[in-house]
């Protein structure tokens, strides 16, 4: 397909049968350093003629195989949170939905349950505006792993149960891996709730309607700083009010996705100045990253 596509000249095709096969290196071959040098190329080819979607398609799956193979969060995250930005800004959900997901991930790994509870929200709520009853699946099976963890059992099994319905339905399985860490938790809230309990729960869940699933995912409220000691504290009351106006300035461009240097632009100011706000922002949200702060900003309605 490579050689067709350079036959042809098609420079899109190109750049993504590039990307495929840094997948191919990551995920059947285990080779991450090649994995990463061909997704890297494949970034460097969508960027040449202009595709932003296709940089911010690379860019989620350098992070992907970096947080995955690597463990590498750190250096993971900004990357998720740049092709989420223009994922937003382009309208494509059904990715920014993916992106979240994987944004979230990072931050549950680090013991960010705030953050990544948030997170995990809005990838169901993207998700779900695009009917996708997988993606909100996956993302009510990681909410139901940190109801566990913050003890709501009850919830965590309806919430696992809901899950495997839509599963199902759609004839897919949890690959192996994923499945032992999900059977872990669902023994523990076994545990928790009894047989009688569990079952009466799981059960609920099958039944519940996908879209009482959804409001209610959509309801939970951030952990609190007890319940979090390894991460981000929780926004106490009226702490947005605290925000000034210059930061609720540049909380508003956050939403809409903007770089640090669009914002600066916007707002005749200069880039360390955004720098700045944007720490407090963070700060003062309780949250670890920009996305999360966009999303606390929607939810709650700050902007």
């Amino acid at each position: 397909a490579l050689a067709l596509f350079e036959t042809c000249g098609d420079s899109w095709g190109k750049a993504m049968i590039v990307h495929h096969l840094g997948h191919i290196a990551a995920d059947l071959d285990r080779d991450v350093e090649r994995a990463l040098a061909l997704l890297s190329d494949s970034l460097e080819q969508f960027a040449a003629i202009g595709d932003a979607w296709g940089v911010a398609f690379s860019r989620r799956c350098i992070a992907y195989v970096i947080a995955g193979h690597r463990r590498d969060f750190d250096r993971a995250t900004p990357l998720l949170e740049a092709a989420a930005a223009t994922f937003r800004q382009i309208g494509d959900r059904w990715n920014l939905g993916v992106t979240l997901h994987h944004l979230a991930d990072n931050a549950r790994e680090r013991g960010q349950w705030a953050a990544a509870l948030l997170v995990y929200q809005e990838s169901l709520a993207n998700h779900w505006e695009e009917r996708d009853a997988l993606g909100v699946a996956d993302a009510l099976l990681r909410l139901a792993q940190i109801q566990a963890a913050l003890g709501e059992a009850e919830t965590a099994a309806r919430f696992f149960g809901c899950a495997e319905a839509q599963h199902e339905r759609a004839g897919v399985r949890l690959r192996e891996p994923v499945r032992a860490g999900y059977e872990q938790t669902i023994d523990a809230v076994r545990a928790a709730l009894g047989p009688r309990g569990f079952a009466a729960a799981w059960q609920a869940g099958r039944s519940l309607a996908l879209e009482e699933a959804v409001r209610a995912a959509l309801l939970l409220a951030a952990p609190t700083a007890s319940l979090n000691p390894a991460g981000p504290q929780a926004v106490p009351a009226g702490a947005e009010l605290s925000l000034s106006g210059r930061e609720r300035d540049v909380l508003r461009l956050l939403v809409e996705g903007r770089s640090d240097r669009e914002i600066a632009a916007g707002l005749s100011i200069g880039v360390r100045t955004v720098h700045t706000h944007v720490a407090g922002i963070l700060n003062k949200l309780g949250v670890s990253s920009r996305t999360a702060a966009a999303t606390r900003a929607v939810r709650d309605g700050l902007v």
